[in-house]
């Protein structure tokens, strides 16, 4: 049961360093290079881009787009919609469409649609909030407990009673070891422990050992 709690604490500790990496690589950017993310909620950019994962962008500027750029943009009566670039016009319109789609959006995007362009992609991570938005009160139910049973696994993972590798509570101090060893004679014969010392150290290592084997409550 010890080592089995030792591993599920690992596994937490794992997962919640998973989980704060995937949001620094949303946080820094916003606060750092003034970048903005956005949640995906459609399946149009797979399988590149799922739902529920976060899309951070970048000001798409007024220079041109490339073709193959991912660029989220306004479209009327429907929202922002984050597609590909596939082809870019003489009057400067971007034909674009969504990967999973077979062809490409009805109307061509102005460069004034656009509001931004994609720079990385965060998977998993706004799951909750896509769960939110869809009223998924069972998924949400579901990770609130994941949540709070890896928040209350993980500092099981540094618990040294709890380490397979590392149980100092069944260690006996090193000089009552030493002399639970076979002497060692010197290549004059002598002992390497004064005759004295080796006694009073046996003495300790029998009752040490008494110690370790007597049930508890017991004298």
């Amino acid at each position: 049961m010890r080592t089995t709690a030792f591993v599920a604490g690992t596994v937490s500790s794992l997962l919640l360093t998973v989980a704060l990496g995937l949001a620094t690589w949303i946080v820094l950017p916003t606060l750092v290079l003034g970048w903005h993310p956005t949640l995906v909620t459609s399946g149009s950019m797979e399988p590149v881009v799922s739902p529920g994962d976060v899309v951070v962008l970048r000001d798409a500027g007024t220079a041109g787009l490339d073709v193959g750029t991912v660029v989220l943009y306004d479209l009327p009566g429907t929202g922002r919609v984050l597609h590909r670039v596939v082809a870019v016009q003489d009057d400067g319109t971007y034909v674009v469409q969504g990967d999973a789609n077979p062809a490409p959006d009805a109307a061509p995007v102005r460069p004034d649609q656009v509001r931004g362009a994609a720079v990385l992609e965060v998977p998993f991570i706004g799951l909750p909030s896509l769960w939110v938005e869809r009223g998924d009160t069972t998924s949400l139910a579901l990770a609130a407990a994941l949540l709070v049973t890896t928040v209350w696994l993980a500092p099981k993972a540094n618990d040294p009673e709890l380490d397979p590798w590392n149980r100092q509570d069944h260690r006996l101090p090193g000089e009552i070891l030493l002399a639970g060893r076979t002497r060692t004679s010197t290549s004059a014969g002598g002992s390497l422990v004064p005759a004295a010392l080796t006694v009073d150290l046996a003495r300790r290592l029998d009752a040490a050992r008494a110690a370790t084997t007597t049930p508890e409550g017991l004298t």
